[in-house]
């Protein structure tokens, strides 16, 4: 009996064991993930700069950038992603709020990253959503631009086009008013 007992009790470190495991990938895929968050966030509020500043060259370049940290981004959760539900199996778990984090103490730093990753997406959605309504802005000034261009061409088209057809016109009332009848 007393040998039983001591298997069963190196099953339950080496589980221990895997599970500290995988608390530490995820940690470390975790804080993989901010670092390219906050990666994100720069290029997003340099994007800000550059649609106030009006500079279009760049913003595309700094568009490019962004869409490959986004590609970054997706491939860390794809890690994170399996290796917590390896964690969620392993213990049998629905959610990692389920764990106790007296038992799995590396769970209070994966928490913390976890918050620290919300903070800057808070942050992220809040610069987009002013970059979007910033380029919303300058889109409607140039389409009023555009129209009065428009606007302006066709006058001058008119214009150009009444002169041209009646320009012997003005003569002929002139010559005919001259004449006596």
């Amino acid at each position: 009996m007393e040998g039983s007992y001591g298997i069963g009790e190196k099953r339950i470190m080496e589980m221990h064991m895997d599970i500290d495991n995988l608390l530490r990938l995820l940690i470390d895929t975790s804080h993989k993930k901010g670092q390219a968050l906050e990666r994100f966030l720069e290029l997003t509020s340099l994007q800000a700069n550059l649609i106030k500043a009006g500079n279009l060259d760049t913003l595309m370049t700094v568009i490019d950038e962004r869409q490959g940290v986004i590609s970054l981004i997706n491939d860390i959760d794809l890690v994170f992603l399996e290796n917590y539900n390896k964690l969620k199996k392993a213990l049998g778990i629905q959610s990692i709020e389920e764990m106790d984090t007296n038992a799995h103490p590396l769970l209070k730093d994966l928490k913390n990253n976890i918050e620290h990753i919300m903070k800057i997406l808070k942050e992220i959605d809040h610069l987009d959503k002013m970059n979007t309504n910033n380029l919303k802005i300058d889109l409607e000034h140039v389409k009023d631009e555009l129209k009065k261009i428009k606007i302006e061409k066709q006058s001058s088209k008119l214009a150009s086009a009444y002169k041209n057809k009646y320009a012997g016109a003005q003569g002929m009332f002139v010559d005919n008013q001259n004449k006596k009848y």
